[in-house]
């Protein structure tokens, strides 16, 4: 042995029963860090690539400027794309058609197509005033080929045209309408006849490098536009760290506060492990003080003994977390599919590595500073003697005899020692914290990945404008339908002239059937859904922040007066600025002496084929609209069950980790005083008394750690859920009493057994091996 530093590697080989309880915990802690953050960074890349198919690759949108304003935003360095975007037809109430179905006509270049989407999907981009691309449903519906000649009809005439191409646009597919794309010279013979005005919005892509936010704020502020003339794509903007929204800035400082509260449990678990693991060791540093070792080398040793364990650790805890976070890739790529099908399957992610590296070295630093300072304090005589705490029983302890002593002796041996109690008190509460918030972004999790409600429609048959147009019968002659299970219809007003106390003028009125008012039982807010089955004048309303209207509101429409009954966080309908309201068919007829549909919706029975659907649509005239949302809700349902495992799946992590950290911290804990348990043994205490002295102790730094998660993790929990749900849904919060329960169900369980191994194995050993070990 040439320096004292080479019995790390003795000591190591010695001790190893410690050692591989110290590097798991070190391993669990890197493990539980790089998957996490991996899993996070999969997830954003994932989401990210959703966002450039669903949303497009554009930054912002510029509205209501002249021409020559996007041609000098396409000279500027920091632009990479601006593209036009012109639609006429949008919301299909006119008569534009294409072989004879219902059309839409867009004006946009082919970068729109290419880099703003990935649209093509054959041919190419039409190239010439004869040329339009048609969306690629029209393949299938009315078997056209790129080459072919369509008639595009228009209520001014027609015009002919050769299909250049065809493009992959999802919407397209609900409606069930045909989706024609004109470059600028197809637009102007088009608009010539139709005399349709080009109102065009311009999409702009800034270039990879860019400081996005900066960019937008010099637009904003040289061509003076406002938020009505300025929209920014915020889903994209959001992962891209780049958005001021209100809802995305309180997600990153969420994120955030997590992501320290994930590295504060690893830290305080691993501190506390090596805390347990030099403390057991004074004898040996104070024999290394005798044979000359100063202060500064017994620190030193300590931390280098730290780095030791990490050599070894850190690259199992990282390699292990990215094999993880591949298994979990892979389930949610082909077991969930879906959305989940753009997730990386073997991705690198360089967050969650260096995440995992500075988790193992700085924490197992900052554990070794404080050990080995109090190693390095000890004189050489008291450590080489033994433990410093010679297990005496202090005078108010022995006047309490008849109050257990043994119960007594353990909570003193928990509350002795601050910093011991501070790790492993702040480590139970940091994973019920952890535990606490992440239970609240599984409620935003049911939130924002929302599963299918029981009124959502398989197939959908609108009138045109969302007039009350379609006959009462047609649900009858659906229904006989085979494969149909259900079929319900609404009445639909917009913008019904109303007066009322609130100072609103007009609302949106939709009727329910006694079928949908029984669904919307389990969104009810605030009031009793209960009276709009009455024979008087009662509505509902839906949550809206703009929403002034409350239980107990009355309006007048029609000269009647009606009463708002109750308030429901969520519908099928979605207004920006007008208040919904929702009524009984009686009432609506009431209201409005309307008697037709605007919309039926029908659900299908699980054995239903593709011959019922062509049986319903060739059912129908072409005066209404007919939309298939059988492939959007089967995404759907994929993204929610892959939010809701994701979200239970961590939890089950901090609370597997929970576990392991109680029962190894007072293991290690029970090692460290095992001379003590020794010597209380030799004068007179019996193996039941041990096991209860241990126990009291590991229930002092769980209520004591369970009191402070409480404290500070309801709080975390309401504001989680304040920010990200209430003020989105309308929500109020709740006490989380279910997951309170179990984390605390957790943490006494696992105390209660933790202290069962080693206690026995001190009461089976014999006084003399455990004194003289």
């Amino acid at each position: 042995m040439k320096s004292y530093l080479d019995l790390i590697t003795i000591s190591a080989k010695t001790h190893r029963r410690e050692r591989r309880m110290t590097l798991l915990c070190i391993i669990v802690a890197v493990f539980l860090v790089t998957s996490v953050f991996g899993m996070a960074d999969m997830t954003i890349r994932m989401e990210k690539s959703h966002i450039l198919q669903e949303y497009g690759n554009w930054h912002v949108m510029v509205k209501n400027v002249p021409s020559d304003v996007a041609k000098e935003l396409e000279r500027q360095e920091n632009v990479s794309v601006v593209s036009p975007y012109d639609v006429a037809n949008y919301h299909l109430d006119e008569e534009y058609r294409v072989e004879g179905k219902k059309a839409a006509v867009c004006l946009t270049d082919e970068a729109f197509l290419t880099k703003i989407f990935d649209y093509i999907s054959e041919g190419s981009f039409p190239d010439g005033k004869g040329e339009i691309m048609l969306s690629d449903n029209t393949r299938k519906s009315l078997s056209l080929h790129v080459g072919d000649r369509v008639t595009l009809e228009t209520p001014a005439g027609k015009l002919e045209y050769t299909i250049s191409g065809f493009s992959h646009i999802p919407a397209v597919y609900v409606s069930d309408a045909v989706f024609v794309v004109m470059d600028q010279e197809a637009w102007n013979t088009f608009s010539t006849l139709t005399g349709e005005e080009q109102n065009s919005a311009y999409y702009v892509q800034f270039r990879n490098g860019t400081n996005i936010r900066n960019s937008i704020d010099e637009i904003k502020a040289r061509y003076a536009l406002s938020d009505e003339t300025l929209a920014e794509n915020t889903p994209l903007l959001g992962v891209s760290m780049a958005s001021r929204h209100s809802f995305v800035v309180w997600i990153y400082l969420i994120a955030g506060g997590l992501f320290v509260i994930v590295l504060m449990a690893g830290t305080l678990m691993i501190m506390g492990t090596i805390n347990s693991n030099v403390s057991q060791r004074t004898r040996f540093f104070g024999m290394l003080r005798c044979i000359g070792a100063s202060k500064t080398q017994i620190r030193r040793y300590v931390r280098l003994e730290a780095l030791h364990w990490c050599k070894v650790a850190v690259p199992i805890g990282i390699l292990t977390g990215i094999l993880a976070t591949w298994i979990l890739c892979a389930v949610l790529k082909y077991g969930v599919g879906g959305e989940f099908s753009e997730i990386p399957l073997f991705g690198i992610s360089g967050i969650s590595i260096l995440s995992g590296l500075s988790m193992g070295i700085l924490s197992v630093l900052l554990a070794s500073r404080s050990p080995a300072k109090r190693a390095a304090s000890v004189s050489p005589v008291t450590a080489a003697a033994g433990n410093t705490d010679d297990g005496h029983v202090p005078q108010e302890i022995r006047a309490a005899g008849s109050f257990r002593i043994e119960i007594l002796l353990g909570i003193r041996h928990a509350l002795s020692d601050r910093k011991k109690l501070i790790l492993l008190a702040g480590s139970f509460s940091l994973s019920i914290i952890l535990f606490l918030s992440f239970s609240a972004f599984l409620d935003f999790a049911q939130h924002a990945a929302k599963p299918l409600k029981v009124y959502t429609p398989d197939l959908s048959i609108s009138s045109e404008d969302f007039t009350c147009s379609i006959d009462r019968s047609l649900i009858g002659k659906i229904a006989d339908t085979n494969g149909v299970k259900r079929v319900y219809g609404r009445m639909y007003r917009e913008g019904i002239s109303v007066s009322d106390t609130r100072g609103v003028d007009r609302v949106d009125l939709i009727s329910y059937d006694d079928q949908q008012l029984e669904w919307a039982g389990q969104d009810v807010l605030r009031g009793d859904l209960s009276l709009l089955q009455s024979d008087a004048c009662y509505a509902a309303t839906v949550y809206d922040p703009e929403n002034p209207f409350a239980v107990g509101d009355k309006i007048v429409a029609n000269g009647i007066e009606c009463e708002i009954a109750c308030v429901l966080s969520d519908s099928p309908f979605n207004s920006n600025t007008t208040p919904i309201l929702l009524c009984s068919e009686t009432v609506f007829r009431r209201l409005t002496g309307e008697n037709r549909y605007s919309i039926i919706d029908i659900q299908l029975k699980d054995h239903a084929t593709e011959s019922t659907v062509n049986a319903i649509r060739d059912g129908i005239d072409g005066s209404v609209t007919f939309s298939d949302r059988r492939e959007v809700n089967r995404e759907d349902r994929a993204a929610y069950w892959a939010f809701r495992i994701l979200a239970y799946g961590f939890l089950v992590m901090i609370a597997a980790i929970t576990v392991f950290h109680i029962m190894n911290s007072v293991s290690m804990d029970v090692l460290a005083r095992k001379r003590q348990y020794g010597i209380m043994r030799a004068v007179g205490m019996s193996g039941s008394q041990i096991k209860k002295m241990i126990t009291a102790e590991s229930f002092a730094y769980a209520i004591s750690g369970s009191a402070a998660g409480v404290v500070l993790g309801i709080p975390a929990h309401w504001l989680i859920f304040v920010k990200m749900i209430t003020s989105y849904w309308g929500d109020p919060w709740t006490f989380p009493i279910l997951p309170f329960l179990v984390i605390l169900f957790v943490v006494m369980l696992s105390v209660g057994i933790a202290g069962y191994r080693p206690s026995k194995r001190i009461t089976e050993q014999a006084v003399t091996e455990i004194i003289n070990g």
